[in-house]
């Protein structure tokens, strides 16, 4: 025997296709099997697949299903910071709302980060799974009407557009989707460190030092030139460094450097 349902539009989705088949061998008289099938309501409106059950390729019955998709009484809204740097803390609030005349009970409401943002800050009024990357918070109760707004500061040690969701699923079955993005931005941070020798020296006599200029933040620095302006004491003997100097009376100028990456000098 086989079963074959149909469904023609794009109102119910399935993951193989609109043209499902399912073998279910043989059944013996008075035997029954039953078989699920989970398909995906991608709009609102009524739907009419039709089931056909055959066996030995002679239909036996054929059925057209009424189902009525309706919107989600429940749902998820969110406010907070669009965009951030990295390893600055980000602050959202999500709001789970029942706009139906019914009360909804037992209201477990998901977020899964995505890799490189954590949750900051107090974590007593939720639950947070790092091997799943999911916060998880639940609402007893919505009456009719009535709304939770649910509080998270998370902070990023990465830069990108770093997507997520949010779940939220009641007692009844009422579910609600919410997709997320955090946009993060590294930013440059030169520091330059000065190495010489502190010793009091003679009159004509030479003295070195070192200047090294690195990038401790997180994005690249882009044109670092760097500059030294000598004081009327001091006359200038010879100078070396990644990029040719110039020098224009007491002033020193190296040619700028293209771009430097974080933690390199």
């Amino acid at each position: 025997m086989k079963l074959s349902t149909l469904f023609h539009d794009n109102g119910l989705q399935h993951v193989k296709g609109r043209h499902l088949d399912k073998v279910i061998g043989t059944l013996a008289p008075g035997q029954s099997q039953r078989i699920d099938l989970k398909v995906t309501a991608a709009e609102e409106g009524r739907f009419a697949p039709t089931v056909v059950l055959s066996a030995n390729d002679v239909e036996q019955e054929n059925r057209t299903l009424d189902l009525n998709v309706i919107k989600s009484r429940l749902t998820l809204s969110r406010e907070g910071h669009a965009r951030r740097f990295v390893n600055r803390p980000a602050e959202f609030s999500t709001r789970v709302a029942n706009h139906s005349i019914e009360v909804m009970k037992d209201v477990h409401i998901v977020e899964t980060l995505p890799p490189g943002v954590m949750p900051v800050g107090e974590m007593t009024k939720y639950r947070w799974n790092p091997k799943t990357r999911t916060v998880e918070w639940i609402v007893s109760q919505l009456g009719p009407g009535q709304f939770s707004d649910l509080k998270l500061n998370v902070v990023s040690d990465r830069a990108g557009e770093l997507k997520g969701k949010i779940e939220a699923v009641a007692a009844n079955g009422q579910r609600a989707e919410l997709p997320t993005m955090l946009e993060v931005q590294g930013f440059p941070a030169l520091k330059v460190d000065i190495h010489g020798d502190d010793k009091p020296v003679a009159v004509d006599e030479q003295v070195s030092m070192r200047v090294t200029v690195s990038n401790q933040g997180s994005a690249a620095a882009t044109s670092v030139q760097a500059m030294f302006e000598l004081p009327p004491e001091l006359k200038l003997v010879g100078a070396e460094g990644p990029a040719k100097f110039t020098q224009d009376g007491n002033m020193v100028t190296f040619a700028a450097l293209e771009e430097l990456a974080p933690s390199e000098k």
